[in-house]
């Protein structure tokens, strides 16, 4: 789990508040960042999951974008999740680098509400990668998923550095919140995991 200790009230489209606990406040102006070497070989590297709670401070307007997570792998293998200057999502990797798999129709804009996404990857088996975000798949403009077959996927490998917030090579930051980051290397959750519908119909995490 990549986390820290802080605590954070979070609620969504008006529900009723709630505590999320490790949570941490990013400062694109500070640089703000994290990043996690793995001192071993993967369980997998083929599956896996990535799950987040984030809060928009600012809007990406422009390149650069703002960077969720990225792997430290060579640019030909390198998977990672931005925030598009169209504030879209885009999902890039696994071989190949630049290859986007998702980008998505849905737009974040929305600086008063958090998000939760989550993604997972089981390359021997379609659809191959499946995202959430709030508990529902989302509909894309771009879908190269099956491109994944059979590909090796660039998450958790040995000494392999693992970026939040930020590219490797320290730029593109976040600004904003974010909350209950999880990778898990060797199974593929689905959001149910990490949230659920609450009786107002608003998706919210699972302490």
């Amino acid at each position: 789990m990549f986390s820290n200790n802080l605590l954070m009230a979070a609620a969504g489209g008006g529900g009723a508040a709630y505590e999320v606990e490790n949570s941490i406040r990013l400062n694109d102006d500070d640089s703000a960042n994290m990043s996690w070497t793995p001192s071993s070989a993967a369980d997998s590297a083929t599956v896996g999951t990535f799950s987040t709670w984030f809060k928009l401070g600012n809007l990406p307007s422009a390149t650069p974008t703002m960077v969720l997570y990225e792997t430290g792998a060579s640019s030909n293998n390198r998977f990672s999740i931005q925030l598009g200057a169209g504030n879209t999502l885009i999902v890039y990797g696994a071989d190949g680098g630049a290859t986007i798999v998702f980008t998505t129709d849905m737009v974040f804009r929305d600086v008063t509400s958090w998000y939760n996404l989550v993604v997972n990857w089981d390359t021997a088996s379609s659809p191959y990668m499946k995202m959430w975000i709030n508990g529902v798949e989302p509909s894309y403009s771009v879908d190269n998923s099956a491109n994944l077959s059979g590909e090796s996927m660039a998450t958790f490998e040995n000494s392999v550095a693992q970026y939040l917030w930020s590219w490797e090579n320290s730029s593109n930051y976040l600004d904003g919140y974010a909350s209950q980051t999880v990778g898990i290397d060797g199974t593929a959750y689905n959001a149910t995991k990490f949230g659920e519908f609450d009786d107002e119909g608003e998706w919210r995490n699972i302490n």
